[in-house]
């Protein structure tokens, strides 16, 4: 180190064991520390007695902040051999003052900057400089560029500041030309190259190749896993080799495996069990006597036995295997189960609950204080937390009270806030509505009792749409515990008016009627304990009142001219049936929704409309999800009605935003029905609605982001509207293929793109 000498000339002068007493401290050198500060990092101050062990600490101690080339401490002067002056005399690294790339053109120079973290004014010093082009070095690598090559340049200023210049040669993006498996003699070199999550060969039109250090190495070990999982539980990779075309662009890509002897499961037997019997084991978990060795299908095993224990409260249940091999390749295995004692819950604690009320989390929870340990009720009480989409993040944890205590745990909820209110406002122009704007307030967990503070649970929504073809204003407020139980109760108003040339601003007509709606509704609903506890069920009455004008001269001879001029009230009875198991609500990843509701409606208009739906999600590897959704609509008209309400019908094509219709992506607004499809005065196709609908839809779903969540989607979906639901022909449908982009964004919702 430069202080060496400096020390050893200090201890010259100060004995080990001799002490003298500071008089005086000096500081030379420093150009933008203060004085008082190195004095105060050294350590040393006036009227403290030192000894040559002091000084080098004190030099020691200012090194450790990195700020300085080179620390000195002199010995000034001795006074009656027991006080001494001190000169502390430092060398300043040089801060930065300005510092820029060079021939980055494949990566963005912000990604660059956030990379190295740089700053006027930081602490210059070798090793810095040194991390930084590692940094840089690795950016370059994740994105495929594997031969950059980094050099740096520094112009020291009269100030002591420097100004660095980071010079990059990106070279050639690298891929992955061809991936050789050696070694296999039983198992498919291409399903072992399959095994890889991150690592391709690069494949037609330029997808895959890629290469990343990291994931390689990863994926390496899934090779190995997938080898053993096949009966050769002594296999994997044996050696690994990588090398280059002469251009250095193509990367090739050589792997030895070994597979070794092939084993397959022999017999289980289990030992000390009570509580299940052999054949329940062997029913839960696939562990067959003949198949090959997997040792996926073995650790799985190990854990549906704890948790068919945790289950019945058996907390600290153990099971534990002993392995006997028969001939040379039979795997037989016999637990021992040592059952111990029922786990009951001494407490449960909510943490990390900024806004939510405590309450509001305690309601959701299906574990309680002094009930025996279910691992099932916990899962279900992180499910029920994860739909209310209050938390980015939650933590269920079993927590002894003690080291000794068996018979009783503490459970911790430890949960974080995310922001959940959404507020939208936006003003925009186009030749088919004219000027359209709308702005929206929605508190997800809004509380009546503190407004200002929230997290009571409730759901408040404001929203407002003006311009364009329709004007709507909308107010609900919706109670999810009625006097604290599972009993909702919301409250909706809203009013609309729909123009078909937009009130005069458009110059096209969307639908071929005005109308003007206003509606109030009341909906009690209820979580049901059987079937199960997934069900619930709600029943409402809402009042409505609409007027229709102004029908297209097209339409004359239509239902809907019979309509115009004529006020309607109508009470209707909704009633819904739900089952929802979806573990997440904004991007699903297991579980399904089922609903069935009838809507009895009358007074001027008399029908019962009835809609199933059901919506399924299977995870089928990481993140990739399989969506399904089957809807069917059925109205039947009382009375013998042969004019309803366009609105009162089923409608679809579009966004189904707007205007009240099913969405099908691919076709115009309410454009899809069949016969009574009608050609507008401008030319423009609308249908009139009708009384069946059938629709499916399918989505294969990739989550891009986990927080916020996005996701991208490849849809596939059919349907059709027809005048009469016994003219329903799921083999008549209209047909549209697609993909899409969903963004669920803090205070503004979802953003979707198709």
């Amino acid at each position: 180190m430069k202080f060496f000498l400096i020390i050893l000339l200090c201890s010259i002068s100060l004995s080990q064991t001799k002490k003298l007493t500071v008089r005086s401290i000096v500081v030379e050198g420093n150009l933008r520390t203060e004085a008082s500060t190195i004095r105060v990092n050294s350590g040393l101050y006036i009227g403290k007695e030192i000894t040559a062990n002091d000084i080098q600490q004190a030099i020691k101690s200012l090194w450790n902040l990195n700020q300085w080339k080179q620390i000195q401490v002199f010995i000034k002067d001795i006074v009656d051999e027991k006080d001494v002056d001190l000169i502390i005399r430092v060398q300043e690294y040089p801060r930065l003052n300005s510092y820029v790339f060079k021939g980055a053109d494949e990566l963005d120079e912000d990604d660059l900057e956030k990379e190295i973290n740089f700053y006027t004014g930081k602490v210059i010093t070798p090793y810095s400089i040194y991390l930084a082009r590692d940094m840089l070095l690795r950016a370059y690598t994740k994105e495929g560029y594997l031969l950059t090559q980094i050099t740096t340049d520094t112009t020291m200023l009269s100030d002591n500041k420097v100004n660095i210049v980071f010079t990059i040669d990106e070279g050639p993006e690298v891929e992955v030309e061809r991936i050789r498996i050696f070694g296999a003699e039983k198992l498919d070199p291409d399903d072992i190259v399959d095994a890889m999550d991150n690592t391709s060969e690069n494949g037609f039109l330029g997808f895959g190749g890629t290469f990343e250090k990291k994931k390689y190495q990863e994926d390496l070990g899934l090779i190995s896993k997938f080898i053993q999982n096949q009966g050769y539980r002594d296999g994997g990779v044996v050696t690994d080799s990588i090398y280059y075309s002469d251009d250095r662009e193509d990367m090739f890509i050589d792997i030895t495996v070994r597979e070794g002897q092939r084993f397959y499961f022999g017999d289980v037997s289990f030992q000390g069990n009570t509580l299940f019997t052999n054949d329940e084991f062997m029913e839960s978990f696939d562990l067959k006597k003949g198949e090959p060795y997997s040792e996926d299908k073995f650790n799985n095993a190990r854990q549906v036995m704890r948790e068919m224990y945790y289950n019945k409260g058996y907390l600290f249940a153990q099971a534990s295997p002993r392995e006997s091999i028969s001939g040379v390749d039979t795997i037989n295995y016999n637990f021992i189960i040592d059952e111990q004692n029922v786990v009951r819950i001494n407490e449960i604690r909510i943490t990390g609950n900024t806004k939510t009320q405590e309450k509001v989390i305690r309601r959701e929870l299906y574990v309680f204080p002094g009930q025996k340990y279910s691992q099932d009720l916990l899962k279900r009480s992180f499910e029920n937390l994860s739909v209310l989409n209050y938390f980015s993040n939650i933590s269920p944890v079993p927590t002894p009270i003690n080291s000794y205590e068996r018979e009783k745990i503490d459970i911790v909820f430890d949960v974080a806030e995310k922001s959940t209110d959404q507020a939208n406002a936006s003003i925009g122009y186009s030749e088919l509505d004219g000027l359209i704007g709308s702005i929206g307030l929605t508190f997800n967990n809004f509380s009546l009792e503190n407004p200002f503070r929230e997290g009571g649970g409730q759901q408040l929504s404001l929203n407002a749409q003006f311009g364009g073809v329709q004007t709507v204003y909308s107010l609900g407020l919706t109670e999810p515990w009625l006097y604290g139980t599972p009993t909702s109760l919301g409250v909706n108003f809203y009013y609309a008016k729909t123009r078909k040339d937009g009130g005069g601003r458009s110059t096209f007509q969307i639908v071929p009627y005005n109308e003007d709606r206003q509606s109030l509704s009341v909906t009690v609903g209820r979580r049901l304990k059987w079937p199960d506890n997934y069900f619930r069920a709600s029943i409402g009455v809402q009042y409505e009142r609409s007027l229709l004008s102004d029908v297209d001269p097209a339409f004359l001879n239509s239902t809907l001219a019979r309509l115009q001029g004529i006020q309607f009230n109508t009470v209707s009875i909704p009633t819904v049936i739900q089952r929802d198991s979806r573990n997440s609500r904004e991007f699903p990843t297991n579980g399904s929704l089922f609903s069935l509701s009838a809507n009895y409606t009358f007074g001027e208009q008399n029908y019962i409309k009835n809609i199933f739906n059901v919506e399924t999600y299977s995870n089928l590897v990481g993140t990739v999800v399989f969506m399904t959704n089957l809807k069917i609509g059925m109205l039947h008209r009382l009375e013998n009605i042969e004019t309803l309400l366009p609105n009162d019908l089923f409608h679809m094509g579009g966004s189904g935003l707007t205007y009240g219709s099913e969405p099908l992506r691919g076709y115009e607004d309410r454009s899809v029905g069949e016969p009574d499809v009608i050609q507008q005065s401008q030319g423009r196709f609308y249908s009139n609605g009708g009384d069946g609908l059938f629709k499916f839809t399918g989505e294969l779903r990739f989550q891009l982001v986990p927080n916020p969540t996005v996701f991208g989607l490849v849809f596939a979906e059919a349907g059709n509207v027809w005048r009469s639901p016994g003219n329903i022909d799921p083999f008549n449908l209209k047909r549209s293929v697609g993909v899409g982009l969903r963004l669920f964004m803090p205070l503004v919702g979802i953003i979707g793109f198709d």
